[in-house]
């Protein structure tokens, strides 16, 4: 069910997916109210996968106040699941969703704890928890200083799509408002290093009535 849900966001078929969360999430939500104890963590796993395909859809709409509700109830379903991986996923895509927003100082404090989160499993090997680790590390740093880090000047505002390689070694980030493709290595310990970067779009500046870049990114 997770699978089928993802696939929908990740083509865009909104129809479809708004059609399955309709039914699945109003279910799954009377369901943890009558399940017994050995079926909860299962079922707040998949209502977190619910939650989150409904925040990244409404993301991509433009609806970013619902996208937020969907996110925070997708964080705090995944940490009644008692999933490290799922609470600190549902935190990447809350952190994504308040930057796109410009609320800078909540993103910075939510990858910060998602961060600190993932350090004892990424030091154990997890090679999840080392790739998402990376990508919130990306993200604290793009939301200091409200999009600026002071540290990094491949970092800038703009950051709204990422994508992992698919050996979880590279994390690749579309600047969508620059036109920019930044490409950074995975360390073991989940911090990055800049590799190389590329000019994917020329776009006339927002500012000037032009537009972000027509399409994101996809695993490569």
């Amino acid at each position: 069910m997770a699978a089928d849900i993802w696939a929908l966001a990740a083509e865009r078929r909104y129809g479809e997916l708004a059609e399955l969360l309709g039914d699945l999430v109003p279910e799954l939500a009377a369901a943890v109210c009558v399940a017994p104890d050995d079926q909860l963590a299962g079922l707040y796993e998949l209502l977190a996968v619910g939650y989150q395909a409904c925040a990244t859809a409404l993301a991509k709409l433009g609806e970013h106040d619902s996208a937020l509700t969907a996110a925070d109830r997708a964080l705090t379903a995944a940490h009644r699941a008692g999933d490290l991986q799922a609470v600190a996923a549902s935190a990447y895509l809350l952190v994504c969703i308040l930057m796109e927003t410009r609320r800078y100082d909540e993103a910075r404090a939510i990858a910060t704890v998602a961060e600190d989160a993932l350090r004892g499993p990424a030091a154990d090997g997890s090679m999840a928890a080392i790739s998402l680790r990376g990508a919130l590390t990306l993200l604290h740093a793009s939301a200091t200083a409200s999009g600026q880090d002071p540290d990094d000047t491949h970092l800038s505002d703009g950051t709204t799509d990422m994508a992992l390689s698919r050996d979880s070694h590279y994390l690749y980030q579309l600047n969508s408002i620059k036109g920019v493709l930044h490409v950074f290595r995975i360390n073991s310990s989940g911090t990055l290093t800049f590799v190389e970067e590329h000019q994917v779009f020329n776009l006339t500046p927002v500012e000037a009535g032009g537009q972000a870049s027509p399409f994101g990114l996809a695993a490569l």
